[in-house]
């Protein structure tokens, strides 16, 4: 995950070049990856990092819940990851600020 690193490039962010590369990852791997695949829940992930830094909410809630979707029929429903996926869709960072913090407790245990 990218986790919003926003001081690395954000004019990628800014202008949406980043949000272009991630929607093309997610198709490409649309595409080429069995419709279940756990790959697709970091790309589904990282676009939606990017869609929050952007502003896009909704938008990001869209790409948090396709996570979900993935997670559970991956993983299932009551596993850690997919409960993490589940509580993004539902409440999602609106904020860098919120992302970075949301990731920081993820990785104090958010996810499990």
């Amino acid at each position: 995950a990218i986790a919003a690193d926003t001081s690395r490039s954000p004019v990628d962010i800014l202008s949406g070049r980043a949000e272009g590369v991630w929607r093309r990852v997610v198709g490409a791997a649309e595409e080429v990856l069995p419709p279940w695949h756990s790959k697709k829940c970091v790309f589904h992930d990282n676009l939606a990092q990017v869609l929050v830094a952007r502003g896009d909410i909704e938008g990001a809630r869209r790409a948090f819940k396709a996570q979900w979707e993935v997670s559970r029929r991956c993983s299932g429903e009551g596993t850690p990851p997919t409960l993490a996926a589940k509580r993004l869709w539902e409440h999602p960072p609106r904020t860098t600020k919120e992302l970075e913090a949301t990731y920081a407790a993820r990785g104090r245990g958010f996810g499990a």
